[in-house]
């Protein structure tokens, strides 16, 4: 290897080690889910790119013997292990999460660029044969299955955009696997359960809220269908299984929400033991903010909250939905 191809492989080895500590603390911003799948699809075809060119910086750069390719290819890995690990603990330290998937995906990158590394060796080994062994067709293969694999949350999510926007008018049903995707909690613990057994003539799947003993802990409905327009109330029951009425707090924004308190709905419900079935009518919604009417056409997301607590709370909610007319419903 030349002098000027050592130090550009050296030159583009340090700005993508400086580009990926750069993302891990970088505060992205992440308003949309889908762009946030994209994000986190994105960790497998740039440590590809990384661990090609560690690889190659070991194999041309640091003139490793062809007896000792192997031990290129194992000391390659340990270092794309080591970064992707950096990585996620660096973003822990800047308010962001150390996600164990987003590792999973960087080892996907990984592997994939082992992978085609070794078959573009066995195929450069073989090019005086007719055609290139059944290893390298095995191992494009691999590569494959790990970018599928890594690349596959765009996808999925995707997919559950549709499965959202046949649902509406429903905005939760909680009955499906695909509608954790746009639920998200703070300081609560959330999971679709069968209903408890108090809760009569319940069937299907409800969310469970354990709300911890902390300050407004919440569940939030993450982007909804944005358009309630043609809609004259949200409607939703609620399950509290203790003895003892708690306040519910619902929050609904919009898109053009400024982050005032004064620029939103707040709605406070006392439930009492048992079942409530809340109606809000989105008149209300609409009128709440002081400074402009709310946009039912561009909604961005439904809060369910707690004020202050001093132990924790159990809370089931289903069915959230829009409903046209006169109020509908009343409780199972």
């Amino acid at each position: 290897m030349t002098q000027l191809r050592r130090w550009t492989w050296i030159a583009l080895a340090g700005s993508l080690l400086l580009a990926m500590l750069a993302q891990a603390l970088a505060p992205i911003p992440r308003e949309r889910i889908y762009i946030e799948a994209l994000l986190d699809a994105g960790h497998v075809p740039l440590f590809t790119v990384f661990t090609l060119l560690v690889l190659s910086l070991l194999l041309e750069v640091g003139r490793v013997a062809r007896r000792q390719r192997s031990t290129a290819y194992i000391l390659t890995l340990l270092v794309a292990i080591a970064m992707g690990a950096i990585t996620e603990l660096l973003q822990s330290r800047v308010g962001r999460d150390a996600d164990f998937w987003d590792f999973v995906r960087d080892l996907c990158g990984a592997g994939a660029a082992i992978a085609l590394a070794i078959a573009w060796r066995q195929l450069w080994r073989s090019a005086h044969r007719q055609r290139a062994p059944i290893q390298v067709g095995l191992l494009v293969l691999v590569a494959f299955v790990f970018w599928g694999f890594g690349l596959s949350a765009p996808l999925s999510t995707l997919m559950n955009y549709r499965a959202r926007d046949a649902q509406f008018p429903v905005l939760a049903s909680f009955d499906g696997d695909w509608e954790r995707t746009f639920v998200r909690s703070r300081d609560s613990e959330v999971r679709a359960v069968a209903p408890p057994p108090a809760w009569k003539g319940r069937k299907g799947r409800v969310l469970r809220v354990r709300y911890e003993a902390k300050e407004y802990p919440a569940v939030i409905l993450q982007e909804p269908v944005s358009d309630w327009s043609a809609y004259d109330f949200l409607e939703f029951d609620v399950y509290n299984p203790d003895s003892t009425a708690v306040d519910l707090i619902v929050r609904i924004d919009d898109n053009s929400h400024n982050g005032y308190y004064s620029d939103r709905y707040h709605g406070t419900f006392s439930i009492g033991p048992g079942v409530e079935h809340l109606v809000i009518p989105l008149e209300e919604v609409k009128q709440a903010p002081r400074s402009r009417a709310m946009n039912l056409r561009a909604m961005h997301s439904l809060t369910l909250f707690l004020g202050e607590m001093d132990r924790p709370w159990t809370l089931y909610f289903d069915h959230i939905e829009l409903t046209r007319g006169e109020e509908t419903g009343a409780p199972d």
